[in-house]
């Protein structure tokens, strides 16, 4: 789905022999990613010009809120709340 926060600036850090793009799991709920073989494109600003707007209106520091309701649009998801479950279970450790 097309909307604005499916639109966004990252940082990239190019990694040697990997030749598939990641990204950070509290992103993903922007994207509606969820791993079962989703495509990505990437675009890369050209000038000094269109890297400055990318870094100030579509960086995923500047996208807190989906705006369409308000609601948070990064955070935990899977094996990051079942992780944190697992830490909190009282006699665990």
């Amino acid at each position: 789905t097309l909307h604005r926060p499916s639109i966004q600036a990252h940082k990239a850090r190019v990694l040697p022999d990997i030749k598939t793009l990641r990204m950070h799991y509290s992103n993903c709920k922007a994207y509606n990613a969820d791993f079962d073989g989703d495509e990505m494109n990437a675009h890369f600003p050209q000038c000094e010009l269109s890297r400055a707007e990318a870094s100030v209106l579509a960086c995923t520091e500047n996208q807190y809120l989906v705006p369409k309701d308000g609601t948070p649009l990064a955070g935990l998801i899977q094996d990051h709340m079942v992780a944190g479950v697992a830490l909190t279970i009282r006699g665990r450790f």
